[in-house]
C-alpha cells in the first residue's frame, strides 16, 4: 500500500497524515518502521528489525527514487532477514508482513507486475504544517488519549475491519496520481506545455492532438514555452532525445 499526498507541489510539504495512518495501524498489528530516507536495498542488514511476528513493514517517507521493483520478490517469495552476528533466516510468503510506503513523491513502476502488487491512496491536504491533528482535536494522537478516546479509536478500526471483510480492499478514484507521475518522470514545465498544446480550455483534447506532428516541431514548441530549457538546449545539456522520451 502506498500513501501519498494528493496535492501537487514543486516542493513537497509533508505533514498530510500518511505516517500517522501507518502508526495507527501499528496499534492493532505488529509494525516495524523503517526510515525510508536512509534505507538501502543493498545492505545485508536492511531488514534486521523485522521479526517472525512482524505483520506490517512501513517504509516511512521514502525518497523520490525508491526502487519499488526490488520489493517484488519479497512480496511474492517471502522475506530474508539477516542480523548482525546471527544466522540469516527466511520468512515464508504466507507469513510475511504487508508493506506500507509513505512518501511525498510517487512510487514509480509500470506494467502488470507493478500494478498487481500495490494499491495507491492519495491523502487530501486537510492537515499541513499550519493545521495539525492537535489543532483540530486538541490532543496529540495516541500519546494524550484517555480511555474514551482509545475506545473510539478501537471502534473505528473494527468498523474498518468489518468493511474489509465484507467488500475486500477498496480503491479510491485517483485525483492527481497520473499527473504527479508525469511530472516526476519529466518536469512541471513539460506537463504545462503539453496541456496548453494538446488540450482546450475545458481540458479536452483539441485538434492538435488529432494530427501528426514532427518531433522537431514539438521540441521547438516546447523550447519556445520554456526559457530555462531553451538555455539548457543551447548549452547542450537538454537533448531532443530526452524530450522524445518524455513524449
Amino acid at each position: 500500500i502506498s500513501l501519498v499526498d494528493e496535492k501537487i507541489a514543486e516542493i513537497p510539504e509533508g505533514r498530510s497524515g500518511n505516517s500517522l495512518l501507518a502508526k495507527a495501524l501499528g496499534k492493532f498489528r505488529n509494525l516495524t518502521n523503517i526510515d525510508g530516507k536512509d534505507f538501502d536495498f543493498d545492505s545485508r542488514f536492511a531488514f534486521q528489525d523485522v521479526s517472525y511476528d512482524t505483520e506490517l513493514i512501513c517504509f516511512d517517507d521514502v525518497k523520490r527514487n525508491f526502487d519499488f521493483e526490488r520489493l517484488f520478490h519479497k512480496i511474492t517469495d517471502g522475506l530474508e532477514v539477516e542480523r548482525k552476528g546471527q544466522h540469516r533466516f527466511k520468512i515464508a510468503r504466507e507469513d510475511s508482513a504487508k508493506f506500507i510506503i509513505t512518501t511525498n513523491f510517487m512510487v514509480m513502476g509500470e506494467g502488470g507486475s507493478s500494478e498487481g502488487r500495490r494499491a495507491e491512496y492519495e491523502l487530501h491536504a486537510h492537515f499541513s504544517r499550519e493545521h495539525t491533528p492537535k489543532d483540530e482535536f486538541g490532543k496529540l494522537f495516541f500519546d494524550e488519549w484517555d480511555t474514551q478516546e482509545w475506545a473510539r479509536f478501537d471502534g473505528f478500526i473494527l468498523d474498518c475491519v468489518q468493511l474489509f471483510l465484507a467488500h475486500g480492499l477498496l480503491t479510491a478514484d485517483p485525483v492527481n496520481i497520473a499527473r504527479r507521475k508525469i511530472i516526476q518522470s519529466t518536469c512541471p514545465e513539460f506537463l504545462s506545455w503539453a496541456d496548453s498544446f494538446f488540450r482546450d480550455e475545458a481540458g479536452k483534447l483539441n485538434e492538435s492532438a488529432m494530427v501528426w506532428h514532427s518531433k522537431k516541431a514539438l521540441f521547438d514548441s516546447f523550447l519556445a514555452s520554456s526559457e530555462d530549457h531553451k538555455h539548457e538546449e543551447e548549452k547542450g545539456k537538454f537533448k531532443r532525445q530526452t524530450f522524445s522520451r518524455w513524449l
